[in-house]
């Protein structure tokens, strides 16, 4: 049934949020939008979204050592 689906999908996406696998709710939601990724299997689409939760943290630590580094300089001002 298309509702218990939605239900457990809705669930899911609570779970992934809770705990901060925000990279990974979004990847996740991603392909489930786009249909290339129907033709891939479990582990390449697994694969896709454990890389696009590290690519989201890796950036979110970039911009944090960016903003960290570039504090010192407005302070001084």
């Amino acid at each position: 049934p298309k509702d218990r689906t939605s239900m457990m999908h809705q669930q899911t996406m609570d779970k992934l949020r809770e705990m901060t696998l925000n990279g990974l709710a979004a990847a996740w939601l991603d392909q489930q939008a786009q249909a290339d990724y129907a033709g891939l299997g479990f582990d390449e689409r697994f694969g896709l979204l454990v890389d696009a939760e590290w690519m989201s943290r890796q950036n979110a630590r970039m911009k944090r050592n960016l903003k960290e580094a570039v504090s010192p300089w407005r302070t001084s001002s």
